[in-house]
C-alpha cells in the first residue's frame, strides 16, 4: 500500500541557527553573564584555544587533550565538546545574554586576560547527557591583545586573579557591559583566531599523519558542516552526566567497544562516531 506523504513523518535534519535543532533562548537584559576559562595556545602570538594540548601522564607518557571551545568557526560553545556542562546549564537557565571567555598565559605577559565574548541567541539540547545544552552566538567580539585582570579590576570592580576565578564567575549586567566596551575598545579579530586555529591544526596534522584533533581522531577543520555527525544533536537525554575526566584517560564506546585515549570525555567516539557512547574506565 502506498505510504501518504503528508502523514509521513519528517526527520528534522540538524543545522545552523535558527533553525532546528536551535530554540531562541530568549536572552535577559536583567540576567547574569558568565565568563568562563579556556586553555591558551603557546604557539600563538593570539590567544587562541590550545588545540595542541598534550597532558604528561605516568613516567614519560602523555595523552592529547586538543581543544575544541571556544569554537569561533561556528560561534558555538559546547557544540563539539562537553566542556562546562553546568555553566551552559546556568546560561539556558537565566537566560544569560553574553558568555566572556578568559585565557590561561593569554597577556603579552604570560597571565591570565580576558579575550573576548559571545553575545548569546540560541540553545539547543545536546543529548549527551542529562541537562546537556549547547550555545550559539548571533555575533562574537575578540581581541588580539588580551586584557588582564588587573585591568579588568579597575575598570569594572570585580576582584579577579591566579585563584578567582578558577573555571567561570558571573558578571552582573553592569560589569558585562562594561567589560564589553572595554573589548570594544579593540578591533574583532575573531577571523584572525580562526585562521590561526587552522595553523594550529596545520601542525597537528603534519606530526600525526594528519589528524588535526589527535585524540578525537579528526581529520577536518570544524565548520557548520560537522553538525551532521552528531546524530542525537537536539534530543533530550536521560542519561545521568558523568565526570568529563577519569583516572586512566581512558574511554569505552558501548557501541563498537573500543578503547579510546583522551584525556577529556568526547561527545562522538573516535572509532565509531557514535555519538553519547563513551563510558570512563
Amino acid at each position: 500500500m502506498a505510504l501518504d506523504p503528508s502523514k509521513t513523518p519528517q526527520i528534522p535534519v540538524p543545522g545552523r541557527p535558527p533553525h532546528y535543532p536551535w530554540r531562541n533562548l530568549d536572552p535577559s537584559s536583567n540576567a547574569a553573564s558568565y565568563l568562563c576559562f579556556y586553555y591558551c595556545s603557546p604557539f600563538s602570538a593570539y590567544p587562541v584555544r590550545n588545540v595542541n594540548r598534550i597532558v604528561p601522564v605516568g613516567r614519560g607518557g602523555f595523552v592529547a587533550d586538543c581543544k575544541v571551545d571556544p569554537n569561533w568557526e561556528t560561534g558555538t560553545f559546547g557544540l563539539f565538546s562537553t566542556c562546562q556542562a553546568s555553566i551552559r546549564a546556568g546560561v539556558v537557565s537565566r537566560h544569560s545574554p553574553y558568555l566572556f571567555f578568559f585565557g590561561d598565559h593569554a597577556t603579552e605577559a604570560a597571565e591570565r586576560g580576558v579575550t573576548g565574548y559571545y553575545r548569546l541567541r540560541w540553545y539547543a539540547d545536546g543529548g549527551t547527557y542529562e541537562r546537556d545544552y549547547c550555545l550559539a552566538a548571533d555575533k562574537t567580539h575578540f581581541v588580539k591583545r588580551a586584557i588582564s585582570f588587573a585591568a579588568v579590576n579597575r575598570q569594572i570592580g570585580t576582584r579577579l586573579s591566579n585563584r578567582v576565578p578558577r573555571l567561570a564567575l558571573m558578571l552582573n549586567p553592569k560589569q558585562a557591559a562594561g567589560l564589553i566596551s572595554m573589548l570594544e575598545a579593540q578591533p574583532d579579530a575573531t577571523t584572525d583566531y580562526i585562521a590561526e586555529v587552522r595553523r594550529l591544526e596545520e601542525l597537528n596534522a603534519r606530526s600525526t599523519g594528519g589528524f588535526r584533533y589527535v585524540n578525537f581522531r579528526r581529520r577536518e577543520s570544524y565548520s557548520w558542516s560537522s553538525v551532521r555527525n552528531i546524530k542525537g544533536l537536539g534530543g533530550v537525554s536521560g542519561r545521568r552526566r558523568q565526570r568529563n575526566s577519569g583516572p586512566h584517560n581512558a574511554w569505552r564506546c558501548s557501541a563498537c567497544e573500543e578503547t579510546v585515549r583522551s584525556r577529556s570525555l568526547l561527545k562522538l567516539c573516535p572509532a565509531c562516531q557514535s555519538h553519547g557512547t563513551l563510558e570512563v574506565i
